[in-house]
């Protein structure tokens, strides 16, 4: 009897572990038909008005403007967007003479299919003309990839309430400004980017800085003069057309991309090649010049991210049309690893 017993409670057993399994199974077969664990294009779209304004992901800024002029544009985010935990952040100046609006949209596609329906998951919105400015801001809660993002108790996505925290006028950002941040988390394909592990850059936020602490940290700070020195190879690399030499900076950056992006090894740097060559063949183009005198003496506008862990220096590779107006710019930031710079987007 006690074995009879024995070899049912084993059976249960067995098919306890077995529909387990199973589930696993179909809920992993599920996920592999959510947008989000294909080849998604995540992208930001933009919309905002008399308000100069900033905006982040993951606490490297994507895109800022400071006409107070209506914009309406969409920012690719593929570079930027992680699998797991995310943060949504605009920078909106305090302006008591205008009403101020700006939305950000978060959105996906199927990449490279433009004719696919763009799907919203997530919109953090302040709009001093209603009430409640947040109103428009997408709600706490569970969210399904499944059901057209829809919010759904089991959803595989999670989104926080949004925070806003007020930034005080300083020499770094010349107005009374506030951070509205919205949480969130949800699953993709993307790997964990490198600088989301960079290392802390400063001991206080980039846009609490004095003009007296910016120029403390610009002369004597040694992490800041070695990111002044390799800007000066990269620099001087393009200054000497030095092609091969100027884009062996960018290893890390264009792996990145290139998987990002869903392209094959070396396609990111390929393209990167072209463009430099471009400006290089372009005699109507000239680099903006930078003096010895101001590399010596260290006197060049860096940036420090709101994540405190990207640092640039301002229009570094920027090329100018000798006849006629416009700019060609090449961005590029740098993670500190603990003891180098690494240019990593």
């Amino acid at each position: 009897m006690k074995q009879i017993l024995y070899m049912i409670g084993l059976t249960i057993a067995l098919l306890s572990t077995s529909c387990a399994q199973q589930k696993e199974i179909i809920k992993g077969k599920i996920m592999k038909q959510s947008i989000l664990m294909k080849k998604p294009s995540f992208n930001i779209r933009i919309s905002c008005e008399n308000s100069s304004f900033r905006v982040y992901l993951n606490g490297e800024q994507q895109f800022e403007d400071f006409s107070r002029l209506p914009i309406a544009l969409d920012y690719p985010a593929n570079g930027t967007i992680v699998n797991g935990e995310n943060e949504l952040m605009l920078l909106m100046d305090n302006n008591t003479k205008m009403t101020s609006k700006c939305k950000v949209t978060l959105f996906v596609r199927e990449f490279n299919d433009f004719d696919s329906p763009q799907q919203d998951i997530l919109t953090l919105s302040y709009d001093e003309t209603q009430k409640t400015p947040l109103s428009d801001t997408t709600k706490e809660g569970q969210y399904s990839s499944l059901n057209h993002f829809n919010k759904e108790e089991k959803g595989d996505i999670t989104i926080l309430a949004p925070t806003i925290n007020k930034q005080k006028k300083s020499d770094a950002y010349e107005s009374d400004a506030q951070f509205i941040r919205l949480k969130f988390s949800l699953p993709n394909v993307s790997p964990r980017w490198r600088f989301m592990d960079g290392k802390p850059i400063l001991k206080k936020p980039y846009l609490d800085l004095s003009l007296i602490e910016f120029k403390k940290l610009q002369k004597e700070d040694p992490k800041i003069t070695k990111l002044i020195e390799i800007n000066h190879q990269i620099y001087n690399a393009a200054k000497n057309k030095d092609l091969d030499k100027l884009v062996s900076f960018f290893t890390e950056r264009n792996r990145e991309m290139d998987t990002a992006f869903y392209h094959k090894s070396g396609e990111v740097e390929k393209e990167l090649r072209e463009g430099f060559l471009e400006v290089f063949n372009d005699s109507n183009m000239k680099l903006l010049e930078r003096s010895d005198k101001k590399w010596k003496e260290h006197d060049l506008i860096f940036r420090v991210e709101e994540n405190n862990k990207l640092a640039y220096i301002l229009n570094l590779l920027s090329w100018n049309y000798i006849k006629g107006e416009g700019s060609r710019n090449f961005k590029i930031k740098f993670r500190w690893d603990g003891d180098k710079w690494i240019l990593t987007r």
